[in-house]
């Protein structure tokens, strides 16, 4: 089982947090909402996004507790399939019609989760989330996905090519690449592009996730993130590898120490010219447990 669980989430905007994470001792979950295109709101929370994170974990755990024994691929289906219903429920109640044929107008999320069967503890992964693992022999693993972050790094690329050539800073610009960032949420779920946990998600799509499953007694401890907790390390290079990172938050805790020199580097930097990214700030999430 998990131990010595330790949690942080810390929303971009003081009154949301699309990031929702859950630590119990056989089952670790971070969920990473992302709003549709459209970026309507439907649903009873602040953001469709939000409502997403917040009901995937919840259904995930009730899922786990309520059938201990069941296939986590069953798991994951069976909460998309939930979720599914939730939302056209949702827009009925609104008289909203939703265009199925276009599925990257729904919300979704980048996932990570690790859970305890027996004594075999199963990994996976979606999106820009990673999973962190030291095992008692010291070899460190890592379980990642980069296809949404290659997609986004081609975004990024752009943005500083468009802001110099229009004189503008590189947050600025980010208007200017929005049908290439329509173009790449339009490879949801599909071959060449990425996959994520979304309301719509099938056998072809559980094959896509990256997956790890190892004896618990082979497991020192786990570490989750999402993608705004891991700029720490990319680009922001408050530490200078994820080992260092699983390292410190093992011996140190979540200290807020480490999660302000990231938020005041990401202040000093509110153009997004010295680290080019997306925008200022994403909100992060982390989860440690040890494994006993």
């Amino acid at each position: 089982m998990f131990s010595e669980i330790n949690l942080l989430s810390i929303g971009s905007k003081s009154d949301r947090n699309e990031d929702c994470i859950l630590g119990t001792q056989e089952l670790l979950l971070v969920i990473d909402g992302a709003s549709g295109l459209t970026e309507t709101n439907i649903t009873s929370a602040p953001s469709d996004s939000q409502w997403f994170s917040t009901r995937a974990v919840s259904i995930i755990h009730e899922l786990c507790e309520r059938r201990p024994m069941i296939d986590s691929g069953d798991v994951l289906l069976l909460a998309s399939s939930r979720l599914l219903e939730e939302y056209k429920e949702f827009a009925m109640q609104l008289n909203r019609q939703l265009d199925f044929a276009d599925r990257a107008t729904f919300p979704s999320g980048a996932l990570a989760m690790a859970r305890q069967i027996n004594k075999k503890v199963e990994f996976w992964c979606y999106g820009d989330c990673m999973i962190l693992i030291m095992k008692k022999d010291g070899e460190f693993l890592i379980v990642r996905d980069q296809r949404l972050e290659n997609l986004d790094d081609i975004v990024i690329q752009e943005m500083v090519k468009v802001s110099r050539e229009e004189g503008i800073s590189v947050v600025d610009s980010r208007k200017y690449v929005t049908q290439l960032l329509i173009k790449n949420r339009n490879l949801q779920n599909k071959k060449g592009g990425y996959f994520c946990f979304n309301l719509f998600l099938d056998e072809g799509v559980l094959k896509e996730a990256k997956t790890l499953t190892l004896d618990l007694q082979e497991i020192e401890s786990v570490s989750m993130y999402s993608d705004g907790y891991l700029e720490i390390v990319h680009p922001f290079r408050v530490l200078e590898s994820y080992a260092i990172l699983h390292e410190k938050i093992s011996h140190e805790g979540f200290a807020r120490k480490l999660f302000n020199e990231l938020y005041e580097k990401q202040e000093s930097d509110v153009s997004c010219e010295k680290y080019p990214r997306l925008k200022l700030r994403d909100d992060s999430s982390a989860i440690f447990a040890r494994a006993v």
